[in-house]
């Protein structure tokens, strides 16, 4: 079973990168964690095959940056990284982490 993580902190983006994904798979386990702090803590708990990312979660302008770092650490899995923040800003860094960005 591939086990995917969405990490993004607005419930309704959230439920609907899970209720697209469902719908390309039902077989998809998709935890939905809300912070950086669940993010890593599921991270520091389980595998993942995938994880999709706002890169800005709440008032923490740089959660995406440490959680892909904490992920680089840990696991060897794909981030993709979703964000309404200018991709020009963190692609570099996003480069350097191996993170795609959409």
């Amino acid at each position: 079973m591939t086990r995917i993580a969405i990490i993004e902190d607005d419930p309704p983006t959230s439920q609907t990168f899970a209720t697209w994904l469902k719908e390309y798979d039902v077989s998809f386990e998709i935890e939905q964690l809300g912070s950086r702090t669940a993010a890593e803590a599921a991270i520091a708990q389980r595998a993942f095959d995938l994880v999709l990312l706002d890169i800005r979660l709440a008032s923490d302008s740089n959660a995406g940056v440490g959680l892909i770092h904490d992920l680089s650490k840990r696991q060897n899995c794909p981030v993709i990284v979703v964000s309404g923040m200018p991709a020009d800003i963190y692609r570099g860094i996003m480069y350097q982490l191996e993170a795609w960005i959409i």
